[in-house]
């Protein structure tokens, strides 16, 4: 029945809204089947003027059911169109593009990412991410091996590189090198190498090592001479360079791996220990 509903009419085009509804045939209400807002213009299916969504030109209390298309249909400028073909929502958008919605949880195809619609194709590039070329490459990401730990030829290598000359005189005490330290993390484990090459005035090279605390530094140069920990070390009298190696091993504790150094005997003409000498240490666990 075609009826105003009884809503009062209290100014500003309220109340006396449209109400198609059902009634039995005892003459008794029993629903809305379509009203009309007055004021404003919203339309409700199966709800009554009341119920009407705030913000919603369109209400449905209910399932709304879609009879399936045989074909999409056309592209309409202004806006989007919602139908159904094979028993599935499709979305034809304003430039064409066919997206299906998907429901229930169930995915659907990719066709809109960044801005680009249509058949999407994903690269690496279009969601900031690196390539698999990247893998194990310079500049890349690290890959893992079949115990899932990182290769060790793709653990990191750390090195420090002296910049300029030292000189020392009058010394025979070894000091932290400006130049020569490291910092290294806890629980791991170190191959050490230091390539070391100084002019002789009179008093020759001594050098050793620190560590973190709880770490430990066995190492030994290429003439074959073994210093137990870090902080054994060794004097060179006559010979003007050497290469070091040894394995750092951390406890608990991050720290600095340095290089120290002072003249073999104290002598007032300077041991100068010079530019280009570097420190070394690649993680191997």
């Amino acid at each position: 029945m075609f009826q105003v509903d009884n809503g009062a009419e209290t100014g500003g085009d309220e109340g006396s809204d449209f109400e198609l509804a059902a009634w039995s045939d005892d003459d008794a209400w029993k629903s809305v089947a379509l009203s009309g807002k007055r004021a404003t213009g919203q339309v409700g299916i199966g709800s009554t003027v009341g119920a009407l969504l705030p913000g919603a030109r369109l209400t449905v209390n209910g399932a709304a059911g879609l009879v399936d298309l045989a074909a999409d249909p056309a592209a309409t400028a202004g806006g989007a169109l919602l139908y159904s073909k094979g028993g599935a929502l499709y979305v034809r958008q304003t430039d064409g593009t066919i997206v299906p919605v998907a429901g229930g949880g169930a995915g659907g195809a990719v066709e809109s990412v960044n801005g680009e619609t249509g058949a999407v194709v994903l690269t690496a590039a279009k969601v900031g991410a690196l390539a698999t070329t990247a893998r194990g490459a310079a500049n890349g990401v690290a890959s893992l091996g079949t115990d899932s730990r990182v290769p060790v030829g793709q653990l990191p290598t750390v090195h420090a590189y002296k910049s300029a000359d030292t000189s020392r005189t009058s010394t025979a005490t070894p000091a932290a090198d400006p130049h020569l330290a490291l910092a290294v993390v806890a629980n791991a484990r170190y191959m050490v190498e230091a390539v070391v090459g100084w002019d002789n005035g009179g008093g020759g090279f001594r050098v050793d090592f620190t560590v973190p605390s709880g770490a430990s530094l066995l190492w030994v140069d290429n003439d074959g001479f073994l210093s137990p920990d870090a902080g054994t070390d060794q004097g060179f009298s006559a010979t003007v360079g050497t290469t070091l190696k040894g394995m750092l091993v951390t406890g608990a504790t991050a720290g600095t791996l340095t290089l120290r150094w002072a003249q073999n005997t104290s002598n007032a003409a300077a041991t100068t220990l010079k530019a280009g000498c570097y420190i070394a240490a690649t993680r191997v666990a």
